[in-house]
């Protein structure tokens, strides 16, 4: 008796693509001289990334804000990655790598410029294993 291919779950579509996704982000590995950094993403390609939940609630980005967000390089010691910002400076999305190992490990969600949703590598293998809801969304981990 042959097996049926399975169905792929939400969680696995979801995961594949924030995979393909994570691809443009992580940089390409150059010789002894560890990970260069990628092209920062445009704002469609980071807005596009979404969090593993389902049940989180981000407010809809109408397309006239959309035009007017940024997408700005994050560089502090130890840490880079890039950010989602509006004219104002007000936070919309932040995906960041925390161990300088060439790959985002903390993909943040924001309504109204306060974070509400977090998506964490903490075992640094490329697939988020913590799930973290914040501020006006309650807290739970």
């Amino acid at each position: 008796m042959m097996d049926r291919p399975r169905s792929q779950t939400s969680s696995q579509i979801t995961r594949r693509r924030r995979a393909a996704l994570a691809s443009i982000f992580v940089g390409v590995s150059v010789g002894f001289c560890g990970f260069a950094a990628a092209a920062t993403p445009s704002t469609k390609q980071a807005l596009g990334l979404s969090p593993v939940q389902r049940d989180v609630r981000l407010t809809p980005i109408p397309d006239t804000v959309v035009q007017r967000l940024e997408v700005r390089d994050i560089e502090r010691k130890g840490q880079s990655g890039w950010e989602v910002v509006g004219p104002a400076g007000e936070m919309f999305r932040r995906f960041v790598d925390t161990n300088a190992d060439g790959k985002i490990d903390r993909w943040c969600y924001y309504n109204n410029n306060v974070e509400v949703y977090r998506d964490v590598d903490e075992d640094f293998d490329g697939r988020p294993d913590q799930y973290r809801w914040l501020g006006t969304e309650g807290s739970r981990w």
